[in-house]
């Protein structure tokens, strides 16, 4: 209407694609709409590798590897990298061939570490005129009786650590440390490469992961979702003990990276029996399932045979050996890594009463689930 006027109107960065004003700063934002951003800092990207394909059951794009005889050089696979510049949004970078990258020879005297980058050079904003664009390259450190990596320059991702002892040019497998972190796709699943940190946040709740198998971050913590395969041992052979409780099987759980809780079960042919017939008075042998050590929390039961139920003639009580099964035990909810025991338990008997397992019919089988 005559007379009316708009709302003030407050400008924001910009748009991709605006007739004109179009510049490669613009595209880069534009692609950043698409990528990951790193945790607690909003209108980020992540830098690092794009995985997409494997080699020998390893994510290959821009791992290093020695060169085909071990020299002072290595090589570096093709791929994908994501590359960023403070305020200048993400550069996509590719290698479509395998890269020989030379490294300086040996220090004679001290051993020093290298670093193999990939790292973007843009006279756009500043950077020298040569070289333009991405390079791989090796960052000679400083030769020290304790030779630490050098800094990584803010223009560059690190692909790989290289121990270089004094006097030795060739690099060999062992002399290379896969140092690549993952980039990632706005809301795909993060493929955690071997330099990245299990412990790092989510960038936000709902970011998925993938590293011992899926997880999810839920603002707070990282949680799994499928539970690893279960593990399981045998039962060793005990007999003719008198202690109160004997070990005969144990399992550790490693940590998963989320919080978990401990499903377990257990099973062994259990021995209760008196001295040889000495007519020692009877007692009873259960199996039991603790976390952690014998004087951990128990999370399982089975009870075991009693040889009072079996006495014979005058009384003497009679050596027995029964199949006994726990119930599948719980734990609390846990992290980090814990060790299951199973131990034959006496329930009561006398302190001469013997108790044992048999060495067949008998297993431990844990089961770490996502809590």
């Amino acid at each position: 209407m005559k007379g009316d006027t708009l709302p003030a109107a407050v400008p924001m960065t910009d748009a991709w694609s605006l007739q004109g004003r179009n510049s490669a700063r613009d595209g880069r934002h534009t692609m950043a709409a698409y990528l990951g951003a790193l945790p607690a800092a909003p209108f980020t990207t992540r830098p690092g590798v794009l995985p997409s394909t494997t080699t020998d059951g390893r994510v290959s794009d821009l791992r290093v590897i020695t060169a085909p005889t071990p020299d002072r050089a290595v090589q570096v696979l093709p791929g994908h990298a994501v590359i960023t510049r403070p305020g200048e949004g993400p550069y996509l970078c590719w290698s479509a061939a395998t890269l020989t990258v030379p490294a300086d020879p040996a220090d004679p005297t001290n051993p020093r570490t290298d670093l193999v980058v990939a790292r973007l050079w843009d006279p756009a904003i500043g950077d020298p005129a040569a070289p333009l664009g991405p390079v791989a390259e090796v960052i000679t450190g400083r030769a020290s009786p304790t030779p630490a990596p050098p800094e990584t320059p803010g223009n560059a991702i690190v692909l790989a650590e290289l121990t270089r002892p004094a006097g030795v040019d060739a690099i060999d497998t062992t002399r290379i440390t896969d140092r690549r972190r993952s980039a990632v796709l706005r809301g795909a699943v993060r493929v955690l490469l071997p330099g990245d940190d299990p412990g790092e946040a989510g960038a936000h709740p709902g970011a998925y992961r993938h590293r011992n198998g899926l997880e999810y971050f839920d603002g707070t913590l990282w949680r799994g979702i499928l539970a690893p395969p279960p593990i399981t041992t045998t039962v060793a052979e005990r007999r003719g003990h008198t202690e109160a409780e004997i070990l005969v099987a144990n399992l550790t759980v490693p940590d998963p990276g989320w919080p978990y809780v401990i499903v377990a079960t257990g099973a062994a042919e259990v021995i209760a029996s008196d001295q040889e017939g000495e007519g020692v008075p009877a007692g009873r042998a259960d199996l039991t399932l603790r976390l952690d050590s014998s004087a951990g929390p128990v999370i399982g039961v089975g009870v075991g045979p009693d040889t009072a139920a079996v006495r014979g003639a005058g009384g003497t009580a009679r050596r027995l050996v029964r199949q006994t099964i726990t119930h599948p035990g719980r734990s609390a909810v846990l992290t980090g890594s814990h060790a299951v025991l199973l131990l034959v338990t006496r329930a009561f008997g006398d302190a001469n009463f013997r108790i044992g397992s048999a060495g067949f019919n008998g297993s431990l089988i844990v089961q770490a689930v996502p809590a």
